[in-house]
């Protein structure tokens, strides 16, 4: 009887932690980050204005590939090859660098840092994408 106590007793824990939503952050695979911007901002090929986008990974299997979408995700502003970027600490918050533009231009966004990840995203702007090209031999 004592044993079939203790069986009864380790399964209910187990039972318990097993179901119980804990502390742990699952990565999304898809990365989805939104953002607000309180003036536009630049990403290849497009300024986007000021507002709320929705930054996500277009296809899990394929990192390199950022989408970037309204809030509500009705609109697909646009579909971006990225470069795989990294850091030596890891946030946990979304980390964005932009570059350095002339007066009066609106800022480049330059990498994209999901939280927690070492590794980002690198936005790709028309002479990076052309010599990222020639390099591969595309």
């Amino acid at each position: 009887m004592k044993a079939f106590r203790m069986s009864f007793a380790i399964a209910a824990i187990a039972a318990f932690c097993t179901f119980w939503p804990g502390n742990a952050r699952a990565q999304s695979p898809d990365k989805k980050t939104v953002l607000t911007f309180s003036q536009p901002v630049e990403i290849p090929n497009l300024v986007l204005p000021a507002g709320t986008y929705v930054f996500k990974r277009a296809d899990s299997a394929t990192s390199n590939l950022v989408q970037i979408l309204n809030a509500d995700e009705s609109r697909v502003f646009a579909t971006l090859i990225t470069a795989s970027d990294y850091r030596r600490q890891a946030s946990d918050e979304t980390v964005i660098t932009f570059e350095e533009r002339p007066n009066g231009s609106p800022k480049a966004i330059k990498d994209w840092f999901y939280p927690g990840d070492n590794s980002g995203e690198e936005f790709l702007y028309p002479t990076q994408q052309e010599n990222s090209d020639k390099l591969s031999g595309r």
